[in-house]
C-alpha cells in the first residue's frame, strides 16, 4: 500500500516495535536514546521513501498523495505526505498482524465457523468485521478530554485524562450474545 520494498519489512517493524515500547511503553531510561534514535531513522527512511516516490512514482498511495499534492498544494505539503505515511507504517504493523493473529487463533478455537467460511466464502466480509468487533488488535487508546462532558452517569470535566478500553467494548451478551 505505501510502497515500502519488502526487503525492509524487517527493520520497519523493528522500528515501528521501538516507536511504540518508547510511547507507550516504560523504556528504561538507558535506552530512551537509542529508541528516540530508531525513531528518527524510520522518520528519515519514509523522507527519503516519499522523496524517491516524488522523483520517480508508482502505483502505491504514497505516490498518489504526491499526485495529489501537486493538484492541491495548498491542501497537502510533502511535510503532510511525510507525516502521514510514517503514522500509517507505524499504526498499521502491530494491528494488522494482531488483527490476523486474532482472528486466525478464533476461528481455530470455533471449527464449524471456519469451516462454513470454507464452505462459503462470501461470508468473509462480514466475518472480518465481527472479528475485528469481537477481538480488536487495539485494546485501548490514550486522549484528553477537550471539553466538559458526561459519560453515562460520570462527568469528564476538560483537561482529565481518559483510558478508553476497548477490550471490554462490543461483548455485552444482551447485546451480542
Amino acid at each position: 500500500l505505501l510502497g515500502f520494498p519488502a526487503s525492509d519489512s524487517d527493520i520497519l517493524k523493528e522500528w515501528g516495535h521501538t516507536r511504540a515500547l518508547l510511547t507507550y511503553g516504560r523504556t528504561p531510561e538507558e535506552d530512551q536514546v537509542a529508541a528516540a534514535e530508531a525513531v528518527l531513522s524510520m522518520w528519515k527512511y519514509v523522507e527519503g521513501h516519499v522523496a524517491a516516490r516524488d522523483a520517480e512514482p508508482h502505483e502505491d498511495l504514497t505516490s498518489d498523495l504526491i499526485r495529489l499534492s501537486r493538484e492541491t498544494p495548498e491542501q497537502l505539503n510533502e511535510a503532510d505526505i511525510v507525516n502521514i505515511i510514517y503514522s500509517m507504517a507505524l499504526a498499521s504493523q502491530e494491528t494488522t498482524s494482531s488483527s490476523l493473529s486474532n482472528g486466525l487463533l478464533a476461528l481455530l478455537r470455533n471449527r464449524d465457523q471456519w469451516e462454513r467460511l470454507l464452505a462459503e466464502p462470501e461470508l468473509i466480509p462480514d466475518a472480518t468485521e465481527e472479528i475485528l468487533r469481537f477481538d480488536g488488535s487495539v485494546l485501548s487508546h490514550r486522549r484528553v478530554a477537550k471539553v466538559d462532558t458526561k459519560v453515562g452517569d460520570f462527568d469528564v470535566p476538560a483537561g482529565s485524562r481518559i483510558m478508553m478500553c476497548f477490550a471490554s467494548a462490543n461483548h455485552d451478551p444482551v447485546q451480542f450474545g
